[in-house]
C-alpha cells in the first residue's frame, strides 16, 4: 500500500467515523423526544386509568342499591 492509498483510506475512514457520530446523535435525539412522548402518554394513560376506576366503583356502588320501589 503506498502513502497516498493510505491517505485516501484513513481520509475514508475518518469520513464514515464521522458519518457515524452524526447518526449517533441524531439517535440519541430521537431517543430523548420519545422518552418524553412515552412519559406523557404514561401520564394521560395513569389519568385515563383513574377515570375508568372510578367510574367503574360508582357504577358498582349503584347497582349494590335497592330500586326505590322495594320496600324495607
Amino acid at each position: 500500500m503506498t502513502r497516498e492509498e493510505f491517505d485516501k483510506r484513513v481520509q475514508q475512514l475518518e469520513a464514515h467515523v464521522a458519518h457515524l457520530e452524526r447518526q449517533a446523535d441524531e439517535l440519541n435525539g430521537v431517543m430523548i423526544e420519545q422518552a418524553k412522548s412515552l412519559a406523557k402518554l404514561q401520564k394521560t394513560l395513569g389519568a385515563v386509568t383513574a377515570v375508568i376506576e372510578s367510574t367503574e366503583q360508582e357504577r358498582l356502588h349503584q347497582s349494590k342499591e335497592k330500586p326505590p320501589h322495594y320496600a324495607p
